[in-house]
């Protein structure tokens, strides 16, 4: 699998990433994710809405925000988003 520092080295500002695969949610970060955005991943893969792909943590200008990968569900991204944007203070601070 591959690491956060392979990952930073081909995606700059990248800063952890939550890989998705068949049921399996691994995050690769050097801090701990929030419980509740985990939570919420999690949520998404057990309901069926999320099989596989990459969420990406990514720093900005003003802040750490989310991407994904190509294909990623789009009925999965906005509640994902609005999970981060309420607990990412947990994951910065």
């Amino acid at each position: 699998m591959t690491s956060i520092f392979a990952l930073k080295r081909f995606l700059p500002g990248v800063r952890f990433a939550v890989v998705v695969n068949a049921g399996s949610v691994k995050s690769h970060s050097r801090k701990s994710l929030p419980k509740a955005f985990m939570n919420a991943i999690h949520e998404r893969v057990e309901e069926g809405d999320l099989r596989s792909g990459v969420i990406y943590g990514v720093e900005q200008k003003g802040g750490l925000t989310l991407d994904f990968s190509p294909g990623f569900p789009a009925k999965v991204r906005q509640p994902l988003l609005n999970s981060w944007h309420i607990h990412k203070q947990r994951y910065v601070a």
